[in-house]
């Protein structure tokens, strides 16, 4: 599973990019095809946490970044606030972006909070502050072609969650797919409801004992009057998750469409004593 999964992530980095890969497993991962096997020469994988160490920028530097970003990176270092290691993802995100080299990473960067990040399929791209992010028309398009990728990459073994069982390398991977094709759901969503309800279950089909998937699909139920099986859904999320918000207000909204007030009421009187609690 750890194989495939940056294989699918190889497959879909468009040419001469860089990638910031993000935990030691995606870095093991990684490694591994890009060194061993040779996948994916053009593309310059960096890990964020060793930016601070000379020895390692010298090595990525090599790869294509040049002697130019290191002086501007050792500019950098005299101003940067601690902890240091956020100013220097924020740096090598500004400065590939300034080259216009395509950026994309493993997981969203909560210290950089100077541009966008794009959740697309396994990855997400990376935009600077400047740069303007996509409309939600352009995303649904997009995000049409990244569900074809999803469903057509190399998936082998078991993609079943189950905390109880698992080491935490799978459950880590199957996490990583049940995000993306939960996040190409959202983008498909409204204007794609057929291929965002595709997404959505095989999301739920990875992550069974979630009942999050099983509220949005729901939701969008619920927007297309398919009633009976919106409530079907919210019951099972609400077996696997009794006290769950959003499923309780979803029961809410699901009543009072139908012109079900009472039902309606009860629900809400629930979701009201749920909220109370801490």
């Amino acid at each position: 599973q750890p194989y495939d999964h940056m294989l699918a992530i190889c497959r879909y980095l468009p040419k001469d990019a860089v990638i910031l890969i993000d935990g030691d497993l995606p870095a093991g991962e990684w490694d591994y095809l890009h060194y061993v096997q040779g996948h994916r020469p053009d593309v310059l994988g960096v890990f964020p946490g060793l930016l601070a160490a000379p020895w390692y920028r010298n090595m990525w530097m090599r790869d294509g970044l040049g002697e130019a970003c290191d002086q501007r990176f050792q500019e950098a270092l005299k101003t940067a606030k601690k902890p240091a290691e956020l100013k220097h993802t924020q740096f090598l995100l500004d400065e590939c972006r300034a080259r216009n080299i395509p950026v994309y990473t493993t997981s969203v960067f909560g210290e950089t909070k100077e541009g966008h990040f794009i959740p697309e399929g396994l990855v997400f791209r990376y935009l600077s502050k400047d740069e303007i992010p996509p409309t939600p028309e352009e995303r649904a398009e997009k995000a049409k072609e990244i569900l074809e990728f999803l469903d057509s990459s190399q998936r082998r073994g078991n993609y079943r969650m189950d905390l109880r069982l698992q080491p935490f390398w799978l459950r880590y991977v199957i996490g990583a797919w049940v995000r993306a094709y939960r996040s190409t759901a959202s983008d498909l969503y409204p204007k794609y409801p057929e291929l965002a309800e595709r997404a959505l279950r095989k999301a739920m089909e990875m992550d069974p004992y979630s009942g999050k998937d099983r509220v949005n699909l729901a939701l969008l139920s619920m927007d297309e009057r398919r009633w009976e099986q919106a409530e079907q859904l919210l019951d099972e999320a609400l077996l696997l998750e009794p006290e769950m918000p959003l499923a309780l207000a979803a029961k809410v909204d699901l009543y009072r469409s139908q012109g079900r007030l009472e039902e309606a009421a009860a629900w809400n009187e629930r979701l009201e004593e749920r909220k109370r609690r801490p």
